[in-house]
This record gives structure tokens, sequence and C-alpha cells, in this order.
């Protein structure tokens, strides 16, 4: 008997360690800094930053407890073994935290955080003159909330097996995550102070997903860390397309409430644990806790949400935690930053998308600033990023990928392989695109597959481009369509040849025989599928013949500064609606229709901020709001070249921007300012695109009948509001709905000159029209602007119906005639996030 009792003691008395990870069991994303312990002792320990603990004991028990703010706590039973693996899955909670008393006198968290916003700035990574660092980036998407009732519907299934594959995978209490897209990027990022640069050279990419095989470049440059900078030391933290203020900002006590909750050790530094909440549900701010650290007061751990009251666009809950540590100067940077978002569901029935982000920085190098021109390009993506084996991201990896990530991200090459899945990508991409891809050749756009005017009738018309696939030098586009009414057949084609697609720079020509609505803008810049949309529903009837011959070269000279030269040959005659002619000389006898125009068109656009990202053969500007963009683009025709009938100068200067109000929402507004110089007939001149449609374009004026204004020098001014969440967002069960309030308003002044208007040997000797008819028809006129009187409209509208929509009002204020529309309902389509 003594002898056993002696076993049992030396049993007890052995070191023994339990291992496990806690994670999300909604999502499977670690959970850091959970506390993990036996049940009536002392021992304990909490989860690293990336969920992952250890804890020794020797001591007799039964039992390992988690707990975590924000979820149920778990029990499981310990079996008798040296080595034992434990790994906790815990549901969130939907129990709200509950508030600390605090006691009569100062809040000890205030000091705290006071001193920490004192010193944010000395300790800011941008108050560096120069830094660069490597980082890697791992992005995940996946589907959630996959009900049993949708597993079990007949087109699902055939994915079974995946589905019990990746259950198995998730663990006992984990719910069914669907992989979409799994990335990889190494970069080096070097940041500039003065003046400001900043920079990313991608030189690894490892991506995988769901249909996303035609433009992985693409999304290994937007999920890079160019477009994610959590520094929290800054006032403002960007999440997503709103500005939410950080927890230690200057006016943050505005803002924010704080309770001292603990101090703890984190790397054997003294840091004071303080939870953070709103002041008022209804402010975008962050709730969760920070660590700052005792004695400089450095912000040295931080994991914040934002909750549903923030209203971000279709996001329900917005997770962020880091990590940061000092380099030399006590300057503060992150090493470790790992974000969740959890996307809102269109309706209960449906599924749901989470996406995670994990930022790891390592051996920074600081205030060694290269040459200016070093940092011209803000993206840098090495032509082998792509090349690099398993071995490569091995050695990159900060960590070794789980046995159940791994597993779960293999599924990605079985769900791709399900031909459902693929007839869904192929729509979804048709649908985003506009184009359906056939291998190297795209054919499109499915938005002006069909139309109807009063010239054509019905039109039909079926439209193709080149992509990368079919080459990156060469890019090939055109269309044919034709009338049922005119019976004629139309087409374009254009061929371009990069010369530099580092430096944007290619030469073209196209050729065009067409018909288009009068007073459509022939612009370089400024695709718009709504605008396009407008001119192909039935409603225009003044129209035009149009053959076009262009030549062009474009270039970038330096980032963000990019230059057009083209040479064009026009000809128009008018159909339709409408009656139109001119005098060809000043004798005022000899008059014609058809115009035939040549000359020159120089184009100038300047963003200084912007950061272009490459899709296939085309480039995307995103995050302009910065710095406004200029546009400066000059024309001059030459008569009697090719053909030309008029000499001509025109001039144009645009200025565009999107500006962020923090909490007040956002907005967005255009300037530009036209002048003709030489007399020319109202078809060279300029008419106010106007909008008979119930579709919205924010190109047109939309409560403006086509050809009403006609102008040879305007100004106009367009201005867009979006409110978020800073109205409709205050009212319960509207901002369930994720409806947004948006207004905007439209104006334009200008002026026409008495030798473009109508002849009158009396009045107007020098007028180019004709006051007559053609063939007893009599000439169609036009409006002029009164002297003093602008064109003015207003609309105000929701957004975000069906997660989609937009839908507006707009009414007429001046210029109220009886036959000019004074209000009306108009809609569109947009994508926002």
């Amino acid at each position: 008997m003594f002898c056993a009792f002696c076993a049992i003691g030396q049993l007890y008395s052995q070191k023994r360690t339990i291992e496990g990870k806690i994670t999300d069991a909604s999502t499977n994303e670690p959970i850091p800094f959970a506390n993990i312990y036996f049940p009536d002792t002392t021992i304990g320990t909490i989860s690293d930053f990336d969920g992952k603990f250890s804890l020794q004991f020797s001591t007799p028990i039964d039992s390992l407890k988690v707990s975590c703010v924000g979820y149920l706590a778990k029990a499981k039973a310990v079996i008798n073994k040296d080595l034992i693996r434990l790994d906790f899955q815990l549901t969130p909670s939907t129990i709200s935290i509950p508030e600390v008393s605090v006691t009569p006198g100062e809040n000890p968290a205030h000091r705290i955080i006071r001193e920490a916003i004192k010193n944010k700035q000395s300790l800011n990574i941008s108050n560096l003159d120069a830094y660069e660092t490597e980082t890697y980036t791992r992005t995940e998407l996946a589907l959630n909330n996959i009900s049993d009732s949708f597993k079990q519907r007949k087109s699902m299934r055939n994915f079974k097996p995946l589905f019990d594959s990746l259950m198995v995978s998730a663990g006992e209490d984990g719910s069914l995550v669907l992989p979409m897209l799994f990335t990889e990027t190494f970069s080096d990022i070097y940041y500039l102070k003065d003046p400001e640069r900043k920079k990313e050279v991608i030189k690894g990419s490892h991506v995988k997903g769901v249909g996303i095989e035609h433009v992985s470049d693409f999304v290994a440059q937007i999920v890079g860390t160019s477009f994610h900078d959590y520094n929290f030391n800054n006032n403002w933290v960007k999440i997503l397309d709103k500005n939410v203020m950080s927890p230690i900002a200057n006016g943050a006590f505005s803002y924010y409430k704080y309770y001292l909750i603990d101090s703890v050790y984190i790397d054997d530094k003294l840091c004071f644990e303080i939870r953070v909440l709103p002041k008022r549900s209804n402010d975008v701010v962050f709730s969760g806790n920070i660590w700052i650290q005792d004695e400089v007061f450095a912000l040295k751990r931080i994991v914040v949400d934002i909750g549903k009251n923030a209203d971000l666009n279709f996001v329900d809950k917005y997770k962020v935690q880091q990590d940061l540590f000092f380099i030399d100067s006590n300057i503060w940077v992150p090493k470790k930053t790992r974000v969740i978002a959890d996307f809102s569901q269109a309706f209960d029935s449906t599924i749901g998308v989470v996406a995670r982000l994990y930022i790891v920085n390592n051996n920074y190098d600081i205030n060694k600033p290269k040459d200016i021109k070093f940092y011209s390009d803000k993206i840098e993506y090495k032509y082998d990023a792509n090349d690099h084996d398993q071995d490569y991201w091995q050695l990159k990896r900060p960590e070794k990928l789980s046995q159940i990530d791994q597993n779960i991200y293999n599924s990605i090459d079985s769900i791709n392989n399900f031909p459902r899945v693929k007839t869904y990508v192929d729509v979804i991409e048709t649908l985003v695109n506009g184009y359906y891809r056939i291998g190297g050749f795209e054919i499109g756009p499915y938005l002006l597959i069909y139309g109807r005017n009063d010239v054509e009738g019905n039109r039909f018309r079926l439209g193709f481009r080149t992509n990368v696939d079919f080459s990156k030098k060469w890019v090939l586009q055109g269309y044919g369509a034709y009338g049922t009414k005119d019976n004629k057949f139309k087409y374009s084609a254009t061929v371009e040849r990069f010369l530099s697609r580092k430096y944007w720079t290619k030469v073209g020509i196209t050729y065009k025989d067409d018909v288009e609505g009068l007073g459509v803008i022939d612009r370089f810049y400024e695709i718009n599928n709504m605008f396009a949309l407008s001119t192909q529903l039935g409603l225009v009837d003044k129209m035009r013949e149009k053959e076009l011959y262009r030549i062009w070269i474009e270039s970038d000279l330096f980032p963000g500064f990019n230059q057009k030269i083209a040479f064009n040959r026009d000809y128009f005659y008018p159909l339709g609606n409408y009656v139109f002619e001119y005098f060809v000389d000043e004798s005022k006898t000899a008059r014609k229709s058809e115009i035939t125009s040549t000359g020159f068109t120089f184009v100038s656009r300047y963003a200084p901020k912007e950061k272009v990202v490459i899709s296939n053969n085309t480039r995307i500007g995103i995050e302009s709001q910065r710095a406004p963009m200029f546009t400066l683009t000059y024309s001059f025709g030459i008569k009697d070249f090719l053909g030309g009938d008029f000499n001509y100068h025109l001039l144009s200067l645009k200025i565009n921007q999107k500006v962020k109000l923090f909490a007040l929402g956002r907005f967005k507004y255009e300037i530009e300012g036209i002048k003709v110089f030489n007399q020319l007939p109202y078809p060279m001149l300029q008419i106010l695109p106007g909008n008979e449609t119930f579709i919205y374009s924010e190109k047109s004026f939309n409560t403006m009948n086509f050809l009403e204004f006609v102008s040879d020098q305007n100004v106009s001014l367009r201005f867009f509001y979006n409110f978020e969440g800073a109205i409709l967002g205050k009212i319960p069960l509207i901002k369930k709905l994720k409806i947004r309030a948006v207004a905007s308003t439209n104006m334009v002044y200008g002026s026409l000159s008495m030798e473009n208007r109508f002849y009158d040997p009396e009045s107007n000797p020098q007028g180019i029209l004709p006051q007559t008819t053609l063939d007893g028809v009599p000439l169609t006129t036009y409006r002029v602007f009164e002297k003093g009187k602008p064109f003015i409209e207003i609309s105000y509208g929701v957004e975000n119906i069906f997660k989609v929509l937009r839908i507006q009002v707009f009414h007429r204020l001046t210029y109220l005639y009886e036959d000019a529309p004074r209000w009306g309902i108009k809609g569109s389509l947009f994508f926002m996030f």
C-alpha cells in the first residue's frame, strides 16, 4: 500500500505540459490574449498573438478553462499524459460587456492615456526621416454562416463530400467555413518623410482562389500593404472607406471612456491594460483593450473592434489586433497586425463572408533615405514574383501554416474543379467586368448588346477585346452593330501597342463608322457604363453619323503625370429628329449639313496622390482622395487639312477630388471650365449633356433635355455628398438595412457668342446658322444661358438598396420652361465598399 501511494505521488510531482490554440468557432480566427487556467487554482497563462498557448503544471487537475471578453467561457477535461494537446473554439457572446465602476477621484486610466497622447507623436514611425522593412502579408477570404438548409439545396448536393471534409478540419466546435481566396505577398516597404513618399516592391506573390486566375496579379497588388496602414499613433485610422479616431488621438476623451483593468508584463516590460469603450453608442470609434507600456507610455498592444454601430458599408464587425515594439530613436513600429472583417448577409437566408488579413514586419532599417526618383512608383511588381516554389514560402512565412489551414486552403483546388463553380465564376466575372472571357479574348460589354433609338430602331451590338493571355504588348478591340430600321452595319476597330508597361507608353490607331447621340463628349478618360447605357434606351432622337480616324501616343512623364497626343479626323452628318445647316462662307449663300474636322488633341492629366494598379492591359486608379486631380485638354483644328472645314481652338481644365469628412460622411466634386475660341456650328461647340432616361448618369445633367443648351464657354460644378450613416444610421430600423442618404448639386453657367448664333442681317450679321428652313422644315433651335442665370439641379436619395442600387429624386431649380422637366426619379447600380 505504501508503494502505491509513493507511485501516485511521483506521478503528480512530474511536470506535464498542455499546448493548444484558441480560435473563434465562427471564423477559425485565432483569439489572442485569452485567459487559460485551471479552475480553483492560481495556475494559468494567456494565449499569444496567434492564439497559441503552453502551460506546465505538476498539481493534480482534471479540467482546463478558457475565457475571453466577447466570448462564452469553455472548459475541457484533461487526460493523463505528459504532453497534452487541447484546442479551444470559443463561441462569440451576444452579452454586452459590463461597465467597470470607478470610485470617486480621478480615473486612474486618464493619467495614462494623457501621457500616451502626449508622447505618441514622438514615438510615431512616420516621425522617421525614412525607413524600410520586409513585410509578409497573408489575406484570406471565405464564406461562412452556411446553414444546413443551404447545404441541402439541390444545387449544393455535389458539394457534400467537400462540406464533410471541411467540417472535419473545422473541429468539433467549429463552423463550416468555405475558403474562396488565399494570398501571400512578400515585399519591401520604403518610406520617405519629406516629401512624403511610400513605395512597395512585391518580390513574392502566391495567389490561390476560386475563379481569380485571370486577375491574380491585380489581387496581389490590392492585398499588399500599400492599402493597409494601421497606425494607431496617428489621430485617425482608415478602416475600409472610413476614418476612425484612434483611442489615443488628440481629443479622444470626447469620444472614449477608459477603465484601468490590470497591469501585466509583456516582453519583460510593465504595461497597463486599459479597456476603451465609446462614450455614445452611435460614435464611430473602437472598443476593446489597449496596453500602454510604463515609463515611455507607448502603445504596446491593441485589440479593438468596430461593431454594427459604426455603419461600415456591408460590414457587421471589423476587428484589429496589433503588437508593437521599439527600434532605434525609441520609435515604436508595428510588428504583427491581424485584421478580421465579418461582412453582413444580404438576407437572413444567405451565406456570409469573412475576410482576414495578417501582416508581419521584420528587419527595419531606418533613416537611410534613397534618391527621390526611387519612390516614383508607388507599387512595383517584380516580374518573377509569381515564380517562387513552396520552399521559398516556407522560408519567408513568419510561422508554418497549421495543418488545419493547410487542409482548408488545399480545398480551393477542389472547389475550382466543380463544373457548377466554374459556371458561377464565369457569370460573376462577366457581371463585374462587363465582358465574357474566352481564353485571350473577352466578349462584350453586355450593357451595350441591345439598344434602341429613332434612327436605328432595334440596335444589336457585339464587341470584343484581347487580354494578357493574348499578348502583353498588343491590344485589339472592336465591335460590330446592326440597326433593324436603317438596315446598316456599323463597326469600330482599335489596335494598341505597348512600348513600355512601366511608363505606360503605348501607341494606337482607331477607326469607327457608327451613329451616336448628339452632344456625346468624346474623351480619352472617364469610361462610364451608366452614361453609355443611358444613350441606348430609346429616348435618344437626335443623333449623328460618325466616321472617325484617330492615331495617338500615350506615356507617363513620371508617376501620376500622364500625357496623350492624338490626331483626329471626324466626319459629322445629322440623323434623327432635328434639322441642321450652317453657312459655309461669309457671303451667307452656300449652306451644308455635314462637317469634317481634322486636328490634334493634347491631354495632360496630373494625379499626384493616386495609387495605380494594373489589371490585365488596363490601369485602375485607387485612393485619389488625398489630393485633387487635374486634367488639361487642348484641341486645335486645321482647315483644308485632309478635308477639314474649320480652324478651331478648344481649351478645358477639369479638377476633381474625393474628400472624407470622418464621421460626417464623404463628398466628391468636379469643376470644369471649357472655352471654344472660334466661330463654329453648334455640333462642334458644347452641347450640354442632358438625360431624358430613367438611368442616372453622373456625367449628365439629369433634368436637362437632349440638345437643350448650347454654349461656347462654360463653367460647371458637380457636387455629390454621401452622408454614410450620419442621418439614416441614427434610425434603428433603417440602420439595420444599411441604407445611406445621398445628395447632389449640379450647376453650369456659360454663354454663346453672337457669331455662333443664328444669322440676322440687322441684329446679328456675323451669325453662322441660317434662321430658315430645310426642305420646308424649320431648322432646330436650342437655348442659351441668360445673363447671370446658371442652370441648377439638386437631388436627394438613398443607396445600398438590395446592396447595389441607388435611387435619386432630381429637382430642376432654374429655367422652368413649360416643356422642361421639373423633377424626375433615376436609378443606377453601384458596387461600393
